[in-house]
């Protein structure tokens, strides 16, 4: 299995190939899942083929909303997304499980956080360039549980961190991030570390991101 997503990270450079939206399934998605008891080293190896293949996408594949950059975007919406979301979940519980996925354990988390946070943040900024999700949904994937209007007042430290991280690899993909050269994101910023609600807490939380 690990030479086997060594070698599909690698085929995903280069130009689209008819078909390889096919690779984001369920049966891949299982490899992320919580539900399933995967051992570390090759849930991270599922997590790195994830990333590559979106990102290749992003880079080689051209036009974002061509045919085989959407199919690609679709499942990765239907089938990986949900997966991703619940790995989250383990390192963020308050973000809940999706009701399909029964986690195995949460005690010590995912055991894979850097990597989930990562491939997630990709994943969002393909969603939005190819069209498959809007702003307020990817906002909502974000913020979870909350709302963008409730956020920054009632979420913890980990989670404005979180957030903070995922926003900021949203830059180039959406003009409601890069308008006004970073504007925006430097509000967020703003919001993250001096809301008052947060607290000194805050602005520890954002450091150890």
């Amino acid at each position: 299995l690990y030479a086997t997503m060594a070698a599909l990270r690698r085929s995903a450079r280069g130009p689209p190939v008819a078909g390889r939206e096919a690779l984001f399934c369920p049966t891949f998605a299982a490899f992320l899942s919580p539900t399933f008891p995967f051992k570390i080293k090759l849930r991270k190896q599922a997590l790195r083929l994830v990333a590559a293949v979106v990102t290749a996408a992003a880079r080689d594949w051209g036009d974002p909303k061509s045919a085989e950059t959407r199919a690609l975007a679709v499942n990765l919406s239907e089938c990986m997304w949900p997966a991703l979301h619940d790995l989250l979940a383990m390192d963020y519980p308050a973000r809940g499980a999706t009701e399909a996925s029964t986690m195995v354990t949460t005690a010590g988390g995912s055991g894979v956080g850097r990597a989930v946070i990562e491939t997630s943040a990709r994943s969002i900024a393909l969603l939005l360039r190819a069209g498959v999700w809007g702003w307020g949904k990817a906002e909502a994937a974000i913020v979870a549980p909350h709302t963008p209007a409730t956020f920054w007042r009632g979420a913890g430290a980990p989670y404005r961190a979180l957030a903070l991280r995922l926003y900021a690899r949203l830059l180039d993909a959406t003009p409601v991030l890069y308008a006004g050269v970073g504007a925006p994101l430097l509000k967020l910023w703003t919001l993250a570390t001096m809301d008052p609600s947060g607290g000194g807490a805050a602005a520890r939380g954002l450091a150890r991101a």
